[in-house]
């Protein structure tokens, strides 16, 4: 996993390279080193295997090594990737690239579940150092220019972000994860308005646990408003028996039958994030009445369909390589 992050800064590795979506070839390349950092947090938290611990803390050191050759390979300071940056020049010039913030932010949490969980400070240091590149980076966008990058999946960029103020303190975290406010999903949902119809749905849930997290340091509850409201439009009037809410990856249209599902884990998340209680200052819950979203959490890990041919609940693996962009 650590092989095209050392060769894109210009570090010898004689690693065997990955296939699939992590091929040295493959513009995705790196999101999967997010969840070899989040696994082995999550189950040395459950488990408290000291070979777990170890392991995250080998992988920290080695990505922070890389990261601290990131000037030197022309990169901006800060930045961490197994993809060179200017992957963003494209993206930010409206040219076709796939996801980079979504990568982005898929290394980002696994830095930051290696601090919460394994009590690793090392990886604080580099998600800040991370943190403070996409800062430099959105900073010099013009509001439209931003909006124009957020039309291309950004994962939970402004989750991980809320997460650093909530670690750190440091409002200006809060202030970058703003910057990801995609006012073309989060305006209708503001006003409970049902435009999904058409939306790549894997995109737009991750947004909204986002959402939800900033509104508990107690940001606008406009953020609370979108995501409740995504919650009540997509449990009311887009989802299935089984749990799922999309077809082929996409929102339909309200209140019909598709064949192929998708979407359970962002939906688990959100249901997560939706039902507990925050810790606002004012004492305020999320939203009223968890029940409902501990049910559906429970319903959906429990009726998630095994994979049949090509298709299973995340992607489509044998078009890998084939796979376009996602956008809205």
């Amino acid at each position: 996993m650590l092989h095209t992050f050392q060769l894109n800064v210009g570090l010898a590795s004689s690693a065997q390279p990955c296939g699939g979506w992590e091929s040295p070839t493959t513009e995705l390349r790196g999101h999967s080193t997010g969840h070899l950092l989040s696994g082995p947090a999550l189950s040395y938290a459950n488990t408290g295997d000291t070979a777990l611990l170890d392991n995250g803390r080998k992988l920290v050191s080695a990505l922070a090594a890389c990261q601290a050759k990131s000037p030197a390979a022309g990169y901006g300071q800060g930045y961490l990737s197994a993809f060179p940056e200017n992957f963003f020049d494209r993206l930010e010039s409206g040219s076709r690239v796939w996801v980079p913030y979504y990568t982005i932010h898929k290394i980002m949490t696994g830095l930051v579940d290696q601090h919460r969980l394994a009590g690793d400070a090392e990886a604080l240091d580099v998600a800040l150092r991370q943190a403070a590149w996409v800062d430099t980076r959105t900073g010099k966008l013009s509001y439209d220019q931003m909006q124009r990058v957020l039309q291309t999946e950004f994962g939970g960029t402004n989750e991980v972000l809320a997460d650093l103020h909530a670690i750190t303190g440091d409002t200006r975290w809060l202030r970058v994860a703003e910057r990801f406010t995609h006012a073309r999903v989060f305006d209708p949902l503001a006003r409970n308005e049902d435009q999904l119809a058409g939306l790549h749905a894997n995109t737009q849930i991750p947004k909204m646990v986002g959402a939800l997290r900033l509104w508990e340091p107690g940001l606008n509850s406009r953020y609370r408003t979108i995501g409740e409201n995504l919650w009540k439009i997509v449990t009311d009037h887009h989802t299935y028996v089984i749990g799922g809410n999309s077809n082929g990856e996409a929102f339909h249209e309200p209140d019909a039958i598709a064949a192929d599902l998708s979407g359970n884990g962002n939906a688990v998340r959100l249901a997560g994030g939706a039902s507990r209680t925050t810790g606002r200052a004012d004492g305020a819950v999320a939203l009223n009445g968890t029940d409902g979203y501990v049910d559906l959490a429970e319903q959906r890990i429990k009726a998630i369909p095994l994979p049949t041919g090509q298709w299973t609940h995340i992607a489509m693996t044998s078009k890998a390589e084939a796979a376009p962009p996602c956008s809205i």
